[in-house]
């Protein structure tokens, strides 16, 4: 039997998406309001592991992802010179899914098909929400009025639904920037992650299935932001391919000149604050973790399924308990996230850990504590 209440979610980004398939499935009707005059993608590609893609799997769509993504093999860690520190089998990991390397839009695309006949409103947002006894009185950008049972807040790490819920909640500034480019992948490293370390930096290599790959560089700006955001990348990754053939090959390919097509300093958001009343949170709009640990889709993903489930099972008009018990079940898991996210910048962005003994440091702990943290979250239940 359907339920018939009415669900607002706001911010079409992967975790609104993901909710607005995961309520469908529940027999649950939601409205979705991206404030975007048309989607489109902010970023490159992203890490989608076991625990992520078997959201997709509930929604019958991991077969269309396996097809679209790159299928990851490894993951390596080097030095700046090239030699290898650490390295990791993906099928170390556990679990009967793959581990996939999509592009951001293909994700999208694929929860747009889903969705394709769900209320989704684009270039519109919320202008303002006041919770009273019926229900969450909210006035759209449209001037369009409406009365919701229940307010989701998914518009990302700058979420204004937040900011009335949690006022004093923002997002930490890492000490990292960082920047990304499409590049040529190197022959036969296609199925790879491969990240190289140096004095306080790193520069990753990311497969796609398109053929292209991305690479990234990371920089500990810290508060100074040593790096100009509109800094070549020829000279950000100088000190890269003075001894590193590999990373010099690509790097070469780039043209001269402002290359970096995107950057972004690296923020964090770890909210406290994860309902309030009728109004419920998820996403980067109460946890943002950093790219380097290629978890925030997947988590985006699992706060959709848990939510959708709580409130399936104990019902709307329980929204409370239905609150209480999705944030009882994601605070540890993001938790787990929170406390490797603080260890692996500290790995990199430390002066005092930079230089011989960095490597050291990232094959006995840093790679195997992840591959570790990982495997955990893959393999308990979400």
């Amino acid at each position: 039997m359907e339920i018939q209440k009415k669900i607002l979610i706001v911010g079409g980004g992967i975790a609104g998406l993901t909710l607005l398939a995961c309520l469908k499935k529940r027999g649950i009707e939601a409205t979705l309001v991206e404030r975007a005059p048309k989607f489109e993608t902010i970023g490159y590609v992203l890490g989608l592991f076991p625990n992520g893609l078997s959201i997709l799997e509930y929604l019958g769509l991991e077969k269309i992802m396996i097809e679209r993504s790159e299928i990851l093999k490894n993951y390596v860690v080097h030095d700046m010179e090239g030699r290898e520190i650490w390295k990791c089998k993906m099928s170390d990991f556990g679990g009967t899914l793959p581990s996939l390397e999509p592009e951001r839009s293909v994700l999208q695309s694929v929860l747009l098909e889903k969705n394709a006949e769900a209320d989704i409103r684009i270039n519109t947002t919320v202008k303002e929400f006041h919770e009273k006894a019926d229900g969450v009185h909210v006035t759209l950008s449209d001037g369009t009025e409406a009365v919701y049972d229940l307010l989701v807040g998914a518009d990302g790490i700058n979420s204004e639904v937040r900011t009335q819920i949690d006022p004093k909640r923002r997002q930490l500034y890492t000490g990292f920037s960082y920047w990304m480019t499409w590049v040529p992948m190197v022959p036969g490293a296609s199925p790879t992650i491969a990240n190289y370390i140096g004095k306080r930096k790193l520069v990753g290599t990311f497969p796609s299935k398109s053929g292209s790959g991305m690479m990234v560089f990371f920089g500990a700006a810290a508060p100074e932001h040593l790096y100009d955001h509109k800094a070549p990348l020829r000279e950000l990754f100088a000190e890269f391919t003075k001894n590193n053939p590999v990373i010099a090959g690509i790097v070469n390919t780039l043209p001269e000149g402002d290359a970096q097509a995107f950057h972004h300093d690296d923020d964090e958001l770890h909210g406290k604050v994860w309902y309030k009343g009728r109004v419920v949170l998820m996403g980067d709009a109460v946890h943002a973790f950093s790219p380097l640990l290629g978890m925030g889709a997947s988590m985006a993903m699992e706060d959709a399924y848990v939510f959708a489930e709580e409130i399936a099972v104990t019902g709307v008009e329980n929204y409370g308990q239905a609150f209480k018990n999705y944030a009882q079940r994601r605070k540890p898991r993001i938790a787990k996230l929170t406390k490797h996210s603080k260890l692996l910048h500290m790995l990199l962005t430390s002066k005092y850990l930079s230089g011989k003994l960095q490597p050291v440091l990232f094959k006995w702990f840093g790679g195997p504590s992840y591959a570790r943290l990982v495997r955990e979250l893959i393999l308990e239940k979400i």
